[in-house]
């Protein structure tokens, strides 16, 4: 039988759990001296759910065999996918409050959208009108709002784009994905992926609570945790048999 080296998810846990507890401080700090309850926003949901996705994939790669995985991991693909897409929600939404409008637009019944949104948002989405038949904005539109228009880094966004396309094939069923893949590399490229979103993440839900003028956390820069997490992960076998 094969496993996960459980030392290297107990690593990437730790680094979860570091900026999850930082974020709750951040959570507190603010609702004590500023009065605002970040808990509540919208920004907040996005960030949960990434962390909720990450922690998902590191319980499914504590009892998962490698040896008998025929698909690549579909499981933490399919979680990878819906991540990237409330990165590109949350950096939106930190970018521009007016986003909020299109997703309570999509997600409310009988919500409406003016004119100055749509004028805004039309010319970076790919379709003639904005409300064709309600349908969701898609995952390429939101990252090309993020990256046409509120300037995402061109490398964050080429990095997740292909990352959430070839994760594109794992929302539905498909039995005629290949698995000739070595499976260390992809396992180890998959959860750098789940590691970046996080520390993407925490740096805008902290960038956020800055721009509201209220407390935000200064004292630590959490991409050196992120490098050592890194090197670590890079430097030692994952697959034991």
């Amino acid at each position: 039988m094969s496993y996960i080296h459980k030392t290297v998810l107990d690593s990437i846990n730790s680094y979860k759990t570091f900026l999850e507890q930082n974020i709750n401080n951040l959570i507190s700090l603010n609702f004590n001296t500023a009065n605002m309850n970040l808990f509540c926003t919208g920004e907040y949901k996005l960030f949960s759910i990434i962390v909720e996705n990450v922690r998902m994939d590191l319980n499914y790669l504590l009892v998962l065999n490698p040896k008998y995985d025929m698909l690549g991991f579909p499981s933490i693909k399919r979680n990878l996918r819906i991540s990237i897409e409330a990165y590109y929600d949350l950096f939106n939404l930190t970018a521009d409050r007016s986003y909020i409008n299109l997703l309570e637009y999509q997600s409310v019944k009988n919500a409406t959208l003016d004119n100055t949104i749509v004028n805004t948002y039309t010319p970076f989405i790919n379709r003639k009108k904005i409300n064709i038949n309600k349908r969701p904005l898609t995952i390429s539109e939101k990252a090309n709002i993020a990256k046409n228009k509120n300037h995402l880094r061109l490398d964050i966004y080429d990095y997740f784009k292909d990352i959430a396309t070839s994760s594109n094939s794992y929302i539905h069923p498909d039995i005629f994905v290949t698995d000739n893949y070595d499976r260390e590399t992809l396992l180890k490229s998959l959860i750098i992926c789940d590691c970046q979103l996080l520390v993407y993440a925490f740096e805008l839900i902290n960038n956020f609570a800055k721009q509201q003028n209220a407390p935000y956390i200064s004292a630590i820069n959490p991409y050196v945790e992120y490098n050592k997490l890194y090197n670590y992960i890079m430097s030692v076998y994952w697959i034991y048999l």
